[in-house]
This record gives C-alpha cells, structure tokens and sequence, in this order.
C-alpha cells in the first residue's frame, strides 16, 4: 500500500512545467490512505506547491551545481525532504532525511542520487531552522511564515533585499517575480514587504 509521500511524489513528478499549476488530486479522488496519511498527503502536496519557490532557493543554497541542472525527479524528492524539513515541524530531522532517501532508493530514476540527497538535506539541518515571532524587517537569514511567526536560519540563504528587493520578495514569499512586480507597483514598498 502506497504512503503519504509516495503519493505526495507521484503527483509531484508529474509536475513537469514548473509555470504551470501542477494537476493535484480532486477531493472526491479515493486515494488508498488512511485518514491521517491523507492529511499528511495533502499538507505536503499543497505545502510544496506553495512554497515552491522558497524551498528551490534554500535547496540551491545547499548544492554546488544549479538547481535547475536536476532532473526533475530528484528536485521533486528534494522537495519533499526540504518541506518536512522546514515546514512539518512535528517530522523529526531524521525522520524527514531517512525516508525521502530511502524513497529515493525505491525509483530507479533516483537511486543514484541518494547520496546527494543525503547529503542536501542534512545540510539544511545545519541550517538550524528556527520558528520565531516575526520581526517587520527583511533579511538574508528570516522568511515570515505566516503573520506572526519567522523561520530563522544561522547563516544567509536568499538575496539581499536592499540590493534587489523584488528577487528577495519572491524568494521567501514563494510568488513569481511578476506578481511581487504587480503588488509593488499596487500598494508601494512598504506595503509589499
């Protein structure tokens, strides 16, 4: 019987124009879950769809290569490490690293890639994410992920935001930069931040 990640992954990979909204899953589709592995399914499908963008910058962040020089199959399986990661807060670090590497050694497409997706994964733990209550300022290290809360990183991960303030925007909100563009233009700087 398939697990949440399995099929958190099946429709991920599907997911090959990366512009395009990804086909997810109709409500009414009978997926072979449990009610709770469906709700774990559905939070990381709809978390990495969100965040996309956020975790392809700190996942870069992590590599010596460009991310976008990985077949997509292992970004998918990045993904679903990187959003456990992060983002499920009640995964454990080694659980979230242990079964996405095991994942990979399940697809033939990735079993190559365990290492290196061992190796980024345990590299983002370095990272020492920490959940904080958000500060008004944009830095380097910080990505509000709601109103009051902050994610925190010991080191710098995203683009300065004094330097290129839209690039910074669209790292850790996630959004393309057109739309930062549209809501800077609309509402001004400070309203965007």
């Amino acid at each position: 019987m398939p697990t949440a990640r399995d099929t958190a992954l099946f429709y991920l990979r599907r997911w090959t124009v990366l512009s395009d909204p990804p086909q997810l899953p109709e409500r009414s589709v009978n997926l072979p879950l449990s009610p709770q592995d469906r709700a774990f399914f559905v939070d990381l499908l709809s978390g990495i769809v969100r965040w996309r963008g956020t975790l392809d910058a700190i996942i870069a962040s992590r590599l010596r290569q460009p991310i976008d020089s990985l077949h997509h199959n292992l970004r998918t399986l990045l993904w679903l490490g990187a959003y456990q990661l992060l983002f499920q807060r009640g995964t454990t670090d080694y659980a979230a690293v242990d079964t996405t590497v095991n994942l990979a050694k399940t697809h033939k497409e990735t079993t190559h890639a365990a290492g290196l997706i061992n190796a980024t994964l345990r590299n983002i733990t370095r990272l020492q994410p920490t959940a904080a209550p958000r500060t008004p300022t944009l830095s380097r290290r910080t990505l509000a992920l709601d109103f009051t809360t902050q994610l925190t990183f010991n080191e710098d991960i995203f683009i300065n935001p004094q330097s290129n303030p839209l690039a910074h925007l669209a790292q850790v909100r996630s959004h393309p930069i057109p739309y930062v563009e549209h809501l800077r233009n609309t509402y001004g700087q400070s309203q965007t931040s």
